[in-house]
């Protein structure tokens, strides 16, 4: 029985529909569970599931495709980077609402939704695996440090726990302190303040091939976020040999090329650039080597931005930048696609101050090698840890205890820290609350897409066999027919207007194909013929990202 909904009150609908999903590891689900889960929504009137690709360990790349293929398209990507598996669980959960919320199925008939729940399958066996550590790669084995030799210095499960935490050395030597805001956390001394460190951080393990270094050739696999074409990180950990030497990579933008209806993605990643708008940067943007936005496509990036804020979908979360050779980066700058990336979920804590109830800002967060010191914000960890606590997950954290390390037999070490993937992934049900404000930014997302209609229609008859043909094409969606950087690609398609005659008629004057660039909202453009020749004449008009439309006009 199908479901009627008011977007109002979209969120409190969708608690009831949330137990379908919530199975697996702490509510997520692993890649035969996800595989499952699709085939039974492909079952669904017009939706198909197609695997576009294999992964590295020849795991299918699933798409689960929702309406016609030839309408204009978004599409929603998730898992690209290991580390983040609450995007999997979301893009599957939005995938089922969609075919069973008559009030976002109907957005069907007109626009289609295609959704990769996991671009990087290999990388979700290692949330579900025996021992955790942050496994961001596929399954290519690697020689992360680049000495010749696979996995010579790996993880080590020293306190047996199943998680790969932190280690912190009491020395002299060392660069970092105890948090004064939470001692659970370390952080970087800082000299201007006055901080003396007192530790050394390492991940947990020991030295393995004996060259004073901890784990730096776990074997981590390629990161398919750091393998794309666009500013690829040469010769960085996890970035692979070369750009797009991986299948995941090239099946993906593969995809994209061969789904030309596409005009925006969302990316469900550790990166944030929907909360706050892409700016314009001139210097950037104008280059030989285009790396910065396009001014026009600033304009339809603010928009979306006030949709996604509008919704109060993530609350007062900081600006996570977009990492090197990232798969959102390569589909705006390489495909021409707008495209945005969001965390889905994000911990905040609310305090009180002065009466009223606000919300305390993060710095991004630190990384599990060591990571930032804290500026005037406190660390994303330090607001982490407040929620935690608040809403008693207590065990996601693992209280430092002393441990007899090999390789520091003279001074005192400590075992614990937050658990791999606690960051980024809490339990089902906090993903699952996000979902009902995703949904309406998307609604309002496929809403703003682009229109492309013929208006305007005027036939002039000159004398009696000829007569003049005008017509206007105009764009009243809330986002422009594709991106300006577009019409920089070559392979990009562009508005097309043709005129279509009938048998005993000939064109005068006028262009039979006129080919040109994006329309802006509300923006029009006039185009006139002269016919000769009574009958009825044909105009298409139209690109892939907007649809074609057609009107026949009878001259007698």
């Amino acid at each position: 029985m199908r479901i009627q909904i008011n977007f109002q009150r979209l969120c409190s609908l969708l608690l009831l529909l949330l137990p379908a999903l919530i199975f697996g590891q702490g509510g997520y689900l692993d890649y035969t569970q996800m595989s499952t889960k699709l085939k039974e929504l492909a079952k669904k009137p017009n939706t198909k599931l197609e695997s576009y690709g294999k992964s590295h360990s020849n795991k299918d790349l699933w798409v689960l495709k929702m309406g016609n293929n030839t309408n204009p398209a978004i599409l929603i990507v998730a898992g690209v980077d290991g580390r983040h598996q609450a995007g999997t669980l979301a893009a599957a959960s939005i995938a089922e609402k969609f075919l069973s919320v008559d009030s976002l199925s109907n957005l069907l008939s007109s626009k289609t939704v295609y959704i990769i729940p996991n671009a990087n399958p290999d990388a979700m066996d290692a949330f579900f695996a025996k021992t955790k550590f942050e496994k961001s790669g596929n399954a290519r084995s690697t020689d992360d440090n680049r000495n010749g030799r696979i996995a010579d210095d790996v993880y080590n499960d020293l306190n047996g726990d199943g998680v790969i935490t932190m280690i912190r050395v009491e020395t002299q030597a060392g660069d970092y302190v105890k948090s004064d805001k939470d001692g659970r956390l370390m952080i970087k001394a800082d000299a201007f303040k006055d901080q003396k460190g007192t530790h050394s951080i390492i991940t947990e393990g020991i030295d393995d091939n004996k060259n004073g270094l901890f784990n730096e050739d776990p074997s981590n696999g390629v990161n398919i976020d750091r393998n794309f074409a666009f500013d690829h990180p040469y010769f960085k950990e996890n970035s692979g040999e070369y750009a797009a030497s991986e299948n995941e990579v090239r099946s993906l933008m593969d995809f994209l090329a061969s789904h030309t209806n596409i005009h925006t993605i969302i990316n469900f990643g550790p990166q944030n650039s929907l909360s706050t708008a892409q700016t314009y940067d001139p210097k950037n943007a104008l280059q030989r080597i285009i790396k910065g936005w396009q001014q026009t496509d600033v304009k339809a990036s603010e928009a979306l931005t006030a949709s996604y804020n509008k919704h109060n979908v993530l609350k007062n979360p900081p600006t996570l930048p977009l990492q090197v050779g990232s798969f959102v980066q390569t589909a705006y700058y390489h495909s021409g696609k707008f495209a945005y990336s969001t965390p889905v979920w994000w911990a905040t804590v609310s305090e009180k101050k002065d009466s009223s109830l606000t919300e305390k800002p993060a710095s991004p967060p630190m990384t599990r090698g060591g990571g930032a010191a804290a500026t005037d914000k406190d660390p994303y960890e330090i607001t982490y840890l407040k929620w935690m606590d608040k809403e008693g997950l207590k065990e996601n954290f693992v209280d430092w205890k002393e441990f007899k390390h090999p390789d520091f037999p003279n001074h005192k070490t400590e075992i614990g820290g937050i658990k791999p993937y606690a960051l980024f992934n809490p339990p089902a049900k906090y993903v699952e609350n996000q979902i009902g404000g995703h949904l309406a930014f998307l609604n309002d997302v496929i809403k703003k897409m682009p229109t492309h209609n013929i208006v305007d229609p005027i036939v002039e008859k000159l004398n009696d066999n000829l007569y003049r043909v005008t017509v206007s094409i105009t764009n009243k969606g809330g986002m422009p027919s594709y991106s300006t950087i577009s019409d920089k690609l070559r392979y990009t398609s562009r508005i097309k207007t043709e005129i279509k005659l009938a048998s005993g008629q000939n064109r005068v004057s006028g262009r039979k194909y006129i080919i040109e660039n994006a329309l802006q909202p509300n923006e029009a453009k006039t185009h006139s013929w002269l016919i000769s020749g009574k009958g009825q004449v044909t105009i298409e008009s139209g690109c892939n990202t907007t649809g074609i439309s057609k009107l026949s006009l009878d001259l007698k």
